[in-house]
């Protein structure tokens, strides 16, 4: 296994913990012809990794151990860049040039004034739901019936795949309404509007996993 550059031993070694609980609630009744019952789930699962035999890390954060299973490493969005002043002043991504104003800015997590692998922190929840709920009811009136039943994910992050939403790239002539609404341009300085500077290429800094397209 490989994570960020940093090689860890193919051995199965380590040790988990999981840990969760259900509840299911349910009524039903009869009033004359007419039966009814309404129901309700709450499942959580959680797992934590206790112990990897993992190669050292020069920061702890970089460490799988004590994390969750299928947390995700990514950097830390900060804002857009809103100057080449800024640019100049501020920590770029290794091996990436062109960076112009409306591109991330990222945050320099280890204060080495690079942004690199080593910035990659865990984010956002786990790529699996940790809560499943749902509720629903069911009716019945002489021969006649209703039911309903709704479900839903939480603790769950996943992230916006920037390659297939963009506008102008592989034939995509489309632009989404929300995109062009509220992305960076010279008429829209917006150093948080939701989509960074438009372009007919991937624009490779903003095309990292980051908080800022985590959902």
């Amino acid at each position: 296994i490989e994570l960020m550059g940093i090689a860890y031993p193919a051995e199965n070694i380590g040790k988990r913990r999981h840990y969760g609980g259900e509840l299911s609630l349910t009524w039903q009744d009869r009033i004359g012809y007419f039966n009814y019952y309404v129901t309700g789930n709450w499942n959580c699962m959680q797992t934590k990794l206790l112990y990897m035999d993992e190669q050292d890390v020069p920061w702890e954060y970089l460490r799988q151990t004590s994390q969750p299973t299928g947390a995700v490493w990514g950097l830390v969005a900060d804002v857009f860049f809103t100057s080449e002043k800024e640019i100049a002043e501020s920590p770029v991504i290794e091996g990436f040039e062109n960076i112009r104003p409306g591109d991330i800015k990222y945050k320099d997590i280890n204060n080495d004034g690079k942004i690199s692998e080593l910035d990659q922190v865990p984010i956002g929840y786990p790529t699996s739901p940790e809560i499943v709920y749902g509720f629903g009811f069911s009716a019945g009136y002489k021969g006649f019936d209703l039911s309903c039943f709704f479900q839903g994910l939480a603790r769950e992050s996943f992230w916006i795949d920037v390659e297939k939403t963009s506008p102008f790239i592989n034939n995509q002539g489309a632009l989404l309404d929300v995109y062009a609404k509220d992305h960076w341009s010279e008429e829209n300085r917006n150093s948080q509007a939701l989509w960074p500077r438009l372009s007919t290429n991937i624009i490779a800094n903003n095309n990292q996993r980051s908080t800022w397209f985590m959902q």
